[in-house]
């Protein structure tokens, strides 16, 4: 779920093309994900944990809980792990 968006847009892909997530929208494991440079997003995924995705970062959630991995392509988050 998404929990803030601070400045700026917070997108997900969707069938190649990019579509706007509000404060409250659900958010899953293997949504690719992107924030515009002023934005900061945090999101908090059920039995994962939470993230704070950083202005102009573009990744990719992870699809396993039990091996949960994050592809980023770029810019920075930080994570609060319930793993």
């Amino acid at each position: 779920m998404v929990i803030a968006i601070r400045d700026g847009r917070f997108e997900r892909l969707e069938q190649e093309r990019w579509h706007p997530l509000a404060v409250g929208q659900g958010i899953f494991r293997t949504d690719r994900v992107r924030t515009d440079p002023a934005a900061v997003a945090t999101v908090t995924l059920a039995g994962i944990g939470r993230i704070v995705i950083g202005p102009s970062t573009d990744l990719e959630l992870g699809k396993d809980p039990k091996d949960f991995q994050i592809r980023m392509q770029r810019g920075f988050a930080w994570f609060e792990s319930n793993l």
